[in-house]
């Protein structure tokens, strides 16, 4: 009996069982800036686009059972996977836009290249329905992946998931990453 009481006196302070993370995600820490800055130059037709990406340490706090930790996101983003996008073209009326690596990859990946990029077409476009589960979101936005490079002219390919593939699209721009030509 010692030993139940003892198992039901700590369970709340576990970590990831009760109590502990969910006062721990109250506890406020600032965000710790990272040195590292990532200086993208994106040159197309019609302009030339500068971008620069800082990062910072921040606390994702959750109350709940994976816990809280330390992430690295982009200053500025509310969450780690949350990217920049820059527009590069706009075709038939719509909007083309330069995915850019997340803070994590930006320090993790030393070398970069034109395919490591993505290009999103539609990106803020949703459908929302109410089902027997709730409010489901669904993103309508399309993702794009170099097929072929050659100057400043790239050819991108809509790559689905079992949908039907969309014609590839031709944009022309350069990009550069702290000075060097992405290739």
């Amino acid at each position: 009996m010692k030993k139940f009481w003892l198992i039901a006196a700590a369970l709340p302070l576990l970590n990831g069982c009760g109590v502990f993370p969910c006062v721990d995600s109250q506890i406020e820490r600032a965000a710790e800036p990272i040195a590292d800055k990532f200086s993208f130059d994106i040159v197309t037709p019609a302009s030339t686009i500068s971008h620069t990406i800082e990062c910072e340490r921040y606390f994702d706090a959750q109350c709940s059972a994976r816990g809280n930790s330390w992430k690295i996101r982009e200053v500025g983003k509310h969450r780690s996977d949350d990217r920049s996008l820059l527009d590069i073209a706009v075709m038939d009326g719509e909007l083309y836009q330069l995915e850019l690596p997340r803070c994590r990859d930006l320090l993790e990946q030393s070398v970069w290249r034109l395919a490591d990029l993505s290009v999103v077409r539609d990106y803020g476009k949703a459908k929302v329905e109410e089902n027997e589960l709730g409010r489901v979101s669904t993103w309508l936005g399309k993702r794009y992946r170099l097929q072929q490079s050659y100057a400043t002219h790239n050819t991108y390919a809509h790559i689905p998931y079992g949908k039907p593939q969309l014609p590839p699209v031709d944009l022309a721009f350069t990009v550069s990453l702290n000075g060097q030509k992405l290739n």
